[in-house]
């Protein structure tokens, strides 16, 4: 009932907080309940709520992701996120094939883990420059960010992938990928002779987004 909840959420909370300090006591406590749990949406936000640390609970994240539960599935996204760098080697490929997901939330999820995972998330680039043509602007617009995110630290891989990007045949496309490079700053100088030819797109958005850049 209630009072099951309540009580689970306040554990959940605790564990968490203890965690910080405790990883490797608290967080094998946290997968084995998450792996016991039908819906382990706060088992995984207790981890979450861990950071870094926790990168032993990726495995188990993955699991959850690559599931049926959405609420869970999509606090898995945003645990990945959480823990960062560490868990990009099991992370991308599994949050790659969230952005494909039939739910908005979930592509969208997944899209701001990506960014959060640094530089070893480069190999999502191509995927995360497919999503700025997602039907869901939120989605287009969290891809956008990652980008932003990942040019930031990996700019050989991301500036000439969004430099192509500028040139796509799909809208939302070249209306975003200009964000993307502000977001990168001096570090996608390149894509100025690019930026400057959008400045003719037949598209009024892609016109301001690429003088706004």
């Amino acid at each position: 009932g209630d009072e099951d909840g309540e009580a689970r959420t306040a554990a959940a909370e605790a564990l968490s907080a203890i965690g910080v300090e405790a990883p490797g006591a608290v967080v094998p406590v946290l997968v084995a309940a998450m792996q016991a749990s039908g819906s382990p949406v706060l088992e995984v936000q207790a981890v979450a709520g861990i950071g870094p640390p926790a990168v032993e609970a990726v495995p188990a994240l993955v699991a959850v992701l690559g599931g049926s539960d959405l609420p869970a599935r999509k606090a898995a996204a945003a645990a990945l996120g959480a823990i960062g760098s560490g868990a990009a080697p099991a992370a991308v490929q599994p949050l790659v094939h969230a952005m494909h997901d039939a739910s908005k939330d979930l592509r969208q999820a997944a899209a701001k883990a990506l960014g959060a995972l640094g530089r070893g998330a480069g190999g999502a680039t191509a995927a995360l420059i497919h999503t700025l043509g997602d039907e869901d602007p939120a989605t287009r617009r969290a891809a956008a960010a990652a980008l932003g995110r990942l040019g930031l630290e990996a700019p050989h891989t991301v500036v000439p992938a969004l430099v192509a990007a500028l040139g796509s045949g799909i809208t939302t496309t070249r209306q975003l990928a200009p964000e993307a490079l502000r977001a990168i700053g001096e570090q996608a100088a390149e894509a100025g002779e690019a930026l400057v030819e959008n400045l003719g797109d037949e598209d009024a958005g892609v016109r301001r987004a690429a003088g706004g850049a």
